[in-house]
């Protein structure tokens, strides 16, 4: 069974898609996040993910971020939050986000 994770301020009710969660194989401590199928590039080589995490960690600075995963009992009120990526109405796509930011 996969499980996803998100990245999210719980005091701005801000998330952003992490992917799905790879295991190490001795155990169930998590090594890395996976957005997509296998032959995509690491989380860690695309752009502009990174510069949405770096925005993110600025933006809510001093703030309480945690990563959620599916399995976690705060996952249910993530239907709540905005989502940095989504697609929904409310969310914002990453172009929007990264407007004007310098960093």
């Amino acid at each position: 069974m996969s499980r996803y994770a998100w990245f999210a301020c719980t005091d701005c009710k801000v998330m952003l898609w992490l992917g799905k969660a790879v295991f190490h194989d001795s155990d169930e401590r998590i090594n890395f996040f996976h957005i997509g199928p296998s032959e995509e590039p690491p989380n860690s080589a695309r752009t502009v993910l990174n510069r949405v995490l770096w925005k993110m960690l600025a933006d809510h600075a001093r703030h309480t971020l945690r990563v959620v995963t599916d399995q976690d009992p705060v996952y249910q009120s993530l239907e709540e939050y905005v989502e940095i990526g989504g697609n929904e109405e409310r969310d914002i796509d990453f172009e929007a986000y990264l407007k004007g930011w310098g960093g």
